[in-house]
């Protein structure tokens, strides 16, 4: 039988998350299909073989489905298998660095301790700090086996133990991303978290960094900073953690857990929404993209989007000022979290409107974004006229834009109406299309409109007068790079895998292409860049809410390093295709 999705077994997982109790194969089959009524035997017979097959899950004889780690939480602490963990990266950013080293110490009270240390083959650069923080060379991770591998044994080392670490959200972020990357379902989702304890456990003002709570402790620690020797460091602060907690009467990790997460007077934030901030930490990444939320019958009740999943979603979870009414109202009715990688945000941007257009959720409101900038319009003739409006909508008017002021806006409406009042006036419409006329000149210039009248049919002196009267124009504006009549432009952006970047072309406010590429080299980018400028511009069929989108974050982005003016009639070709390279080189190494 074949594998479901990990995205499929994330939702089962979050829903039992959220709702703390064991639920039918049948109720999940629901949720991971997002299917109403009667669902096929197949579907059904597959979730159930799925949750034995995954460590996270036990199923029971009347098919009921549980979290296998709910039974170890409620052991007493000696009756508990332990693995304390640590892993090295090669930066502090994850979802854009890497696994180089993992480290792990599996203990408990009735087995002698065992160790497991692997490096990681990585092929992104290995930078300078991180090498003198931890020893950890490239030298070193060469012949090192793949992340793949890497995971396999660790998950077998670690299989039915209970996951420990110092900051254990910000590993688990690491080891999730990984998996995901993979294709694979996560295999770890809980822990104990020896920073939360220190923060709940120690004396009022603690430091609860690993080395403070080790030095408070005074347990002795490698003065090199390696996975395994945080890991055993873990482990022997762990012991301590545990026997404070022993004298305060805790003797299992789900009462530590109460404790730790409710205030002293036994009040504190509901479990449902502490439960779900809890999964959001472990689970998500701090990544740009998409999320859902679906109600017991897997229809979707809110999409969002943000460049970090993780801080995002988590925090739906913690009171809200604004309308706290509809935000508790969501948070009841959730069942399930779906999400999706896209890469960059404006990846994220344009899969969320689609979303909301595909399933119209009730909690979204519906939010015309336009840029704070004007356009200019042109209607149909043979009646035209000129004015500045705050969107381009669908229809036949002509629109131009938006224009980085209104001020400028303003200064084209103005040119435009000059125009418009002589040319209709003594001109034939048949000898000249107009808006043909305007568009030249809105998009290329008036020395390129002055070309094509004078290359038209129009008598010679009607059109000196009218190329007098383009040229007395003073400071003429253009519309934003991508926009309404602007140059073509290049949004470079990281792509949903390491290593990975994307290519968009955008013109007249339409994503023309979109390349994706893997550690390219100067080469390929330049071919692809030519291939952009050789595109010819037509009429594109796109949705006005899908063009303001795109126009709005183009207007926001006007000066960021990710958008790349790419027409070669007004910038030196060969220099912006050498800025793009290092942009892709920054995002890809």
């Amino acid at each position: 039988m074949k594998l479901l999705p990990p995205a499929l077994m994330a939702s089962i997982h979050s829903h039992l998350v959220s709702s703390g109790q064991a639920s039918s194969v049948n109720e999940l089959a629901a949720i991971a299909f997002s299917i109403e009524g009667m669902l096929p035997q197949g579907l059904i017979d597959a979730v159930r073989v799925q949750c034995q097959k995954d460590s996270r899950f036990e199923v029971s004889d009347n098919d009921r489905v549980s979290l296998a780690i709910w039974n170890k939480y409620e052991s007493c602490f000696d009756d508990i298998e332990y693995v304390a963990f640590d892993i090295e990266t090669n930066g502090g950013r994850s979802g854009r660095h890497r696994i180089i080293e993992i480290g792990a110490v599996r203990f408990g009270a009735h087995i002698a301790d065992q160790q497991y240390s692997s490096f990681v083959a990585c092929n992104d650069v290995i930078p300078k700090f991180v090498s003198k923080l931890t020893g950890i060379t490239p030298q070193m991770l060469e012949g090192a086996p793949a992340i793949e591998q890497v995971l396999s044994e660790f998950s077998e080392f670690a299989q039915g133990a209970v996951p420990i670490a110092h900051n254990l959200t910000a590993d688990m972020s690491y080891l999730n991303n990984e998996f995901l990357w993979l294709g694979r379902s996560p295999a770890f989702n809980d822990g104990v978290d020896t920073m939360e304890l220190c923060s709940a456990l120690l004396p009022e003002g603690s430091q609860i960094g690993l080395q403070a709570a080790l030095d408070h402790f005074e347990i002795s620690r490698n003065v090199q900073h390696r996975a395994i020797y945080d890991a055993i460091a873990v482990r022997n602060l762990w012991g301590n953690l545990q026997s404070i907690a022993s004298e305060r009467e805790i003797v299992s990790i789900a009462e530590l857990n109460r404790f730790v997460r409710e205030k002293p007077d036994g009040t504190g934030p509901a479990r449902k929404p502490r439960e779900l901030a809890r999964w959001a930490s472990l689970n998500l990444p701090a990544l740009p993209g998409v999320y859902l939320f679906r109600d017991s019958r897997s229809r979707v009740l809110y999409v969002g989007k943000s460049n970090s999943l993780q801080r995002r979603v988590r925090s739906h979870f913690t009171r809200s000022k604004r309308n706290p009414e509809k935000n508790e109202a969501l948070i009841q009715s959730t069942a399930a979290i779906d999400f999706e990688l896209t890469g960059s945000d404006l990846s994220a941007l344009i899969r969320e409107l689609e979303l909301i257009e595909e399933f119209s959720p009730s909690y979204n409101h519906q939010v015309n974004r336009h840029p704070s900038g004007r356009y200019v319009r042109l209607s149909e003739g043979p009646d035209y006229s000129v004015k500045c409006v705050r969107e381009a909508r669908e229809d036949n008017a002509l629109y131009s834009g938006p224009y980085r002021t209104g001020t400028d806006a303003r200064l084209v409406a103005s040119g435009i109406a000059s125009i418009l009042h002589g040319f209709t006036g003594t001109i034939g419409m048949s000898s000249v299309d107009f808006r043909a006329l305007i568009t030249e000149l809105v998009s290329v210039g008036p020395k390129s409109a002055i070309n094509l009248l004078e290359t038209s049919d129009v008598n010679s002196e009607d059109a000196k007068l009218w190329a007098k009267a383009i040229r007395s124009l003073k400071k003429w504006k253009y519309p934003i790079a991508g926009g309404l009549g602007g140059s073509r432009v290049v949004v470079v952006g990281h792509g949903a895998h390491p290593g990975c970047v994307e290519l968009r072309l955008i013109v007249d406010g339409v994503i023309l292409t979109l390349e994706k590429l893997h550690r390219p080299g100067k080469g390929q980018v330049r071919n692809v860049i030519k291939r952009c400028l050789e595109i010819p511009i037509q009429q594109h069929q796109c949705s006005g809410s899908q063009v303001n989108l795109l126009l709005s974050w183009l207007y926001q982005n006007l000066k960021s390093d990710s958008v790349f003016v790419i027409d070669s009639g007004k910038y030196d070709l060969q220099s912006t295709v050498n800025s793009i390279w290092r942009k892709v080189r920054l995002i890809t190494r």
